[in-house]
């Protein structure tokens, strides 16, 4: 909860906000004091829940708490299950707000996220056209959401009803969905 590790050796050490690659990195050297050429491995057992913020033309506005991973099993025709893990995309943090309103602008849609340390820190913030996504299921622009993202839904003085009925067929609204 503090954003810190307790291991031997190295006793108390912050981690907060670093990725997989920045703290082995940083256990790597720190390790360096007691151990000859340290080789360290992390690998996450399992993911906690993430927190995004959605914001704007969404039915239910709001911090949303999202699955950090779900397991997906598939069967690949040999009897054999292949199980693999799915991460929460913009997808999924607009239908935990209930979906998009008809003044939605999926064409503008702003993410805004923590830059890592590694990458100087900060915010960074990009736009995405997410209605070729709802529209032709085209993958790039259904990003992937990471803990303390804000989604931004902008705002369209025309009524969408195309995007709308894209949304409650793809089962983005679905409150819509009988």
């Amino acid at each position: 909860g503090e954003g810190t590790i307790s291991l031997p050796r190295l006793k108390r050490i912050f981690v907060d906000n670093l990725t997989i690659k920045e703290l082995t990195n940083l256990l790597n050297d720190s390790y360096q004091e007691f151990i000859i050429m340290p080789s360290v491995e992390i690998s996450v057992s399992a993911y906690r829940p993430i927190k995004v913020s959605v914001r704007g033309e969404v039915e239910r506005p709001g911090i949303k708490v999202i699955k950090g991973s779900m397991t997906m099993v598939a069967d690949d025709n040999n009897d054999q299950n292949q199980v693999n893990n799915y991460f929460p995309t913009i997808f999924d943090a607009i239908r935990a707000a209930d979906g998009i309103t008809e003044y939605s602008d999926l064409t503008n849609i702003r993410i805004i996220r923590k830059n890592s340390i590694s990458k100087g820190g900060g915010l960074i913030s990009t736009t995405i056209n997410f209605e070729s996504f709802l529209k032709d299921g085209d993958p790039v622009s259904n990003l992937r959401v990471y803990d303390s993202d804000i989604i931004e839904v902008g705002y369209s003085d025309n009524q969408n009803d195309l995007n709308l009925a894209n949304a409650i067929s793809s089962g983005l609204n679905p409150r819509f969905i009988n």
